[in-house]
């Protein structure tokens, strides 16, 4: 168990079939590395997506600027429609859950 408050950053890694974002033509990518970065663009942390393409990251509660970023992708997945990487500014007192930070491959 995690002693300690922190903050939660979740989304889903999808593979999109028909360059639609976010709608039914969208396939899940498993074991997909998603980074947690550091205001200074250093990696802090790493997680993979599951079996549906859901990943999750929890962070210790304190300030910072947080990004989360898709790895990189072997070819020919390239990060389509939603951007390759979404940043997050913590509060010293915040306790977040921020959700839906959403990746698509083509």
């Amino acid at each position: 168990a995690q002693l300690g408050n922190f903050n939660k950053i979740s989304g889903a890694v999808n593979y999109d079939i028909n360059d639609v974002c976010d709608d039914e033509f969208q396939v899940p990518v498993h074991n997909q590395r998603i980074d947690l970065l550091n205001e200074n663009n250093e990696i802090i942390g790493t997680t993979y997506s599951n079996e549906d393409g859901n990943y999750n990251i929890t962070i210790p509660s304190g300030p910072g600027l947080i990004s989360v970023k898709i790895a990189d992708t072997s070819e020919p997945f390239e990060p389509s429609c939603f951007p390759s990487q979404s940043t997050t500014f913590f509060t010293s007192d915040s306790l977040l859950s921020i959700n839906n930070v959403d990746f698509a491959l083509r």
